[in-house]
């Protein structure tokens, strides 16, 4: 699944995109915008803490 997220609330739309897609199994490509990809990064960040099986994230 790809999420593209906009520049106006990234992290929003991040989350909103990546936990359902996540909580069903589903690999995600994030996209974030260019003008706003540091709250995607941290997002990422976050999600790899958690303790999400490799691959599935």
């Amino acid at each position: 699944m790809a999420a593209i997220t906009p520049w106006s609330f990234p992290l929003s739309m991040g989350v909103c995109k990546l936990v359902p897609a996540l909580a069903v199994g589903y690999t995600v490509i994030l996209l974030p915008s260019r003008e706003a990809s540091l709250s995607s990064l941290e997002l990422v960040k976050i999600i790899d803490e958690v303790d999400i099986p490799k691959g599935a994230n």
